[in-house]
């Protein structure tokens, strides 16, 4: 009797199959961003360097800023330390650095995406070029292609749930037939959800333990997961926002403009470029002479207040 009942207990400790199911959470978001980081990204400013240098607190800082305009750093080397132990899950909630269990904040971020939107993927934008490898396809193509294997994944993400992938909302159930995608916009689609839905970095705890090994030396985790690898192979990122390139392209046609155009059809016209100081565009502002003095051109402007002194062809 006593063989058989070492046999069951043995029996009854063979560990059971692993059943993990890795979360989508704040805290696993960033570590994909930082698995795209720069590799002169800091985790702390080097001594002599101004607070605003690479830094992963200022990465942190830039992702908040695409919910939160307002959003600023009260003291970086706490900050640092906040983030250290939201990533493992142990404090979820701060009113003053991350406020994602507060009500009001999760409202404000959801006005925001939905009332000033350019301005927000313009953040986004910003956090890219400043902070990850922006030039590197494979790895942007691993951040969009990890986000999405694990969105996939993660079932306590409701099937009707819905993602941005740049060029068209489609819902999670859907989003496994997707294949082109816009970085910048895609990233702040999911983060708008995670923002709004799983303000609980606990629940995403343990993924982040499981894909990252200890470093010693109070220093930050390794990142040692490859997830997402495969399907990156099979997806398209681009990193060029609608409208971009037209806007580049128009600034350069701008470049080489004369100071004063003269219409034609009206000698009293003239035209002057102009740089709108709340866009920082250049426009060409009509300008209606309506009298000359010594060279200075007085008259209504429309697009811009101009006068000044125009030089005469003989300077």
């Amino acid at each position: 009797m006593a063989v058989v009942l070492r046999l069951i207990m043995t029996f009854m400790e063979v560990p059971m199959a692993d059943d993990f199911i890795p979360r989508l959470r704040g805290n696993t978001f960033f570590l994909f961003l930082l698995r795209a980081s720069r590799d002169d990204l800091g985790v702390a400013p080097s001594w002599g360097s101004s607070s605003q240098g690479l830094t992963q607190t200022q990465l942190f800082a830039n992702l908040m800023r695409t919910v939160d305009a307002t959003y600023s750093i009260n003291n970086e080397d706490t900050l640092r330390q906040y983030i250290s132990q939201y990533l493992k899950g142990d404090r979820t909630n701060s009113k003053t650095y991350y406020p994602f269990k507060e009500s009001g904040f999760r409202s404000g971020a959801d006005y925001r995406l939905k009332n000033d939107y350019e301005n927000a993927l313009a953040e986004m934008d910003t956090l890219c070029r400043t902070y990850l490898k922006f030039d590197n396809d494979p790895s942007m193509h691993l951040l969009v292609g990890g986000l999405v294997s694990l969105i996939l994944k993660d079932n306590s993400i409701p099937a009707t749930a819905s993602f941005y992938t740049g060029h068209k909302t489609v819902t999670r159930a859907d989003l496994q037939n997707e294949v082109d995608f816009i970085l910048q916009p895609f990233l702040l689609s999911v983060w708008h959800f995670i923002v709004m839905h799983f303000p609980e970095a606990q629940e995403g705890a343990e993924t982040y333990m499981r894909w990252t090994a200890d470093a010693g030396g109070g220093n930050p985790r390794t990142i040692t997961t490859s997830w997402g690898t495969k399907r990156a192979e099979t997806i398209h990122v681009t990193k060029d926002l609608p409208g971009q390139a037209a806007y580049e392209r128009t600034e350069e046609m701008h470049e080489e403009e004369p100071d004063v155009v003269v219409i034609d059809e009206d000698p009293h016209v003239e035209v002057h470029p102009y740089t709108d100081p709340q866009t920082g565009k250049q426009v060409l502002a009509q300008f209606h002479v309506e009298a000359k003095d010594n060279g200075i051109a007085i008259g209504q402007v429309f697009g811009g207040l101009i006068i000044g002194k125009r030089g005469s062809k003989d300077e």
